[in-house]
């Protein structure tokens, strides 16, 4: 198996101020940096209308794949804090992440952002656009939570699954 080079792009988490997600990503893109912002449709009501609108699904972060030495290239931009980082060193996500991610929000409905530390029942999604992700289940009631956390963001997904779509990884000790 090869080792990947040392400098080769990999996916990182752009900590960006509050409602400048959008700025950032586009900055990033005439740049020539590859950024990505995933994003969701909600609906915003204000005194004199409703409207759809887009609005980034991790509020405060924006995903760019470049080597970890280029790094300083996004970093030198306005409204851009910091990169998401363990032990001191920039964390990279996994490619297959960012597809699983990109997959699963092209066909997703009814989620939300939840941030919440995992709890229970660790399963494995057996079908649909989350097939394959591991996550926490929450809840169950009429419906089934499950819940995809994302562990270097410190969010979660939450989607409706039913109990015969998941695979029991392990059972919580707590």
């Amino acid at each position: 198996m090869e080792k990947p080079m040392p400098y080769s792009p990999k996916w990182f988490a752009l900590m960006v101020q509050h409602r400048h997600e959008k700025k950032v990503h586009q900055r990033l893109k005439e740049l020539g940096i590859i950024s990505y912002l995933p994003t969701q449709r909600v609906t915003r009501q204000w005194s004199d209308r409703i409207k759809q609108v887009e609005e980034p699904l991790f509020s405060c972060y924006v995903f760019v794949h470049l080597p970890e030495n280029q790094l300083y290239k996004a970093l030198a931009l306005k409204s851009v804090f910091g990169v998401v980082s363990f032990e001191g060193k920039p964390a990279s996500i996994r490619d297959k992440e960012i597809e699983q991610m990109k997959i699963a929000l092209s066909k997703a409905t009814n989620l939300e952002i939840f941030e919440l530390c995992p709890l229970g029942t660790l399963v494995e999604i057996l079908d649909g656009p989350f097939k394959g992700i591991q996550g926490m289940v929450i809840k169950v009631r009429n419906e089934h939570k499950l819940v995809v956390f994302l562990k270097l963001l410190g969010k979660s997904l939450i989607v409706d699954t039913e109990a015969t779509r998941v695979k029991v990884l392990a059972t919580s000790t707590t």
